[in-house]
């Protein structure tokens, strides 16, 4: 999780950075903002159903033994997604550049 929370930072750093440069031409930026848009959705929605389907967060993980996990309670967050910041920014991200 560490290496794709910073993964994502640097993608939207940089991205960021393109367009806000003013040497790249508004056609490109937009192309931009439409490749960006579309796989940071797909990671996203790929990332979604890791956690949902309850893998290991790490390769790491799944060779160490395996504690029994309870199964959400009501009112308790059913998804991990809602837990990592991380990923609340890149949705937020996404839907700014998708305006």
């Amino acid at each position: 999780m560490f290496t794709m929370e910073n993964c994502f930072y640097v993608l939207i750093s940089q991205a960021v950075r393109c367009l806000k440069d003013s040497s790249i031409v508004p056609r490109d930026k937009q192309r931009l903002k439409q490749e960006l848009s579309s796989e940071l959705s797909t990671l996203l929605s790929s990332l979604s159903r890791h956690f949902r389907r309850g893998s290991p967060s790490s390769p790491a993980s799944g060779i160490l033994p395996s504690t029994q996990s309870k199964p959400p309670t009501p009112g308790s967050k059913a998804s991990h997604e809602g837990q990592e910041p991380f990923i609340q920014l890149v949705q937020a991200f996404v839907r700014l550049v998708q305006r």
